[in-house]
């Protein structure tokens, strides 16, 4: 079903990003705090952040719905960061969006799979707010 099946279907190899979006996003939560709470030198915790960032790009690749879940809870703390990573993060999940919502749609046909449902308004609402961010961080 949607569980085990990765979203973006890349010619990559995702062996080793598979299954580890969790920590990628808590390793970019742990800089961010180092650098709010001076712990680290501003410039190690950045890189610290930026290496965090690019590991869930990549790892969006082999990205399971349970991991991107993760990933949608965390969009509000990863958006208004500047670095490159995060414009492909938020393309890559308007990209995903909407491949999510069709394999939901196709699910829904199926009586004991109607709670899905409720997720495919939890996505279009999403992808709003990801298209409007887009907008608004370029004006």
């Amino acid at each position: 079903m949607l569980n085990n099946v990765p979203i973006l279907n890349q010619n990559r190899d995702g062996r080793f990003f598979n299954g580890k979006m969790e920590t990628f996003l808590t390793c970019r939560a742990l800089a961010a705090h180092l650098k709010e709470k001076n712990v680290l030198l501003k410039e190690w915790a950045t890189v610290f952040e930026e290496v965090s960032l690019n590991a869930v790009q990549q790892s969006l690749y082999a990205a399971d719905i349970t991991n991107l879940h993760l990933l949608f809870s965390e969009l509000p703390n990863i958006l208004p960061l500047n670095y490159p990573a995060v414009e492909n993060i938020r393309k890559m999940c308007v990209e995903i969006i909407p491949q999510i919502k069709s394999n939901i749609q196709r699910s829904i046909n199926n009586q004991y799979l109607m709670g899905y449902w409720k997720y495919f308004n939890e996505f279009d609402n999403l992808l709003r707010m990801l298209k409007t961010f887009d907008k608004y961080k370029h004006s």
